[in-house]
């Protein structure tokens, strides 16, 4: 079930990316599963990736791997999951996702409200290699708008706001396993 929301977080992010759900200038609809939010998109812009603010500290401590192999999550992909500080008390996900020949598809660090109770902001910093796009979000319960910044995949990997996402590349490899 949390792989499963895992790839629906991350293909719903990767619409929004590609234009899907613009509202208008500065807002857009992200839907996952059947929910609905209105977030706030700033400009996009290299700037806009440096000022973002997780809104869900960086969790790091203890740290469990899990691995579903291909078919899994319906697609013909390997998925490494980092849950800290473990798979049972879940506050952050880290997730590489790999195709059959080993290349890197996309980087997923999830933060916060995983469960998606509603009860606390979410974090969500998705590279997706394959397309092109990256995405930073901030979700907040409540109905209170969220916030989010487009960018390359390139634009993000070395961003020390957004946790440094090429050495959690690396860290997730190293621990996990993965390619």
């Amino acid at each position: 079930m949390r792989a499963a929301l895992l790839v629906l977080l991350s293909a719903g992010l990767a619409s929004c990316a590609t234009g899907d759900g613009v509202l208008g200038p500065g807002f857009a609809v992200r839907t996952v599963g059947t929910e609905t939010a209105t977030i706030r998109v700033t400009d996009l812009d290299e700037t806009s990736v440096s000022r973002f603010v997780p809104a869900v500290e960086a969790a790091s401590e203890g740290g469990e791997c899990e691995t579903l192999p291909r078919g899994t999550t319906g697609d013909d992909e390997v998925l490494y999951i980092l849950s800290f500080p473990s798979r049972e008390d879940t506050r952050r996900n880290i997730s590489l996702s790999f195709d059959p020949e080993g290349r890197l598809l996309r980087y997923n660090d999830l933060r916060g409200d995983l469960r998606r109770e509603k009860t606390g902001a979410m974090t969500a910093i998705v590279l997706d290699f394959q397309r092109g796009t990256a995405i930073a979000s901030n979700e907040f319960p409540g109905g209170n708008p969220g916030q989010v910044v487009f960018g390359r995949p390139d634009d993000f990997l070395q961003r020390r706001n957004l946790d440094t996402p090429a050495e959690l590349i690396q860290l997730v490899r190293s621990r996990c396993g993965a390619p």
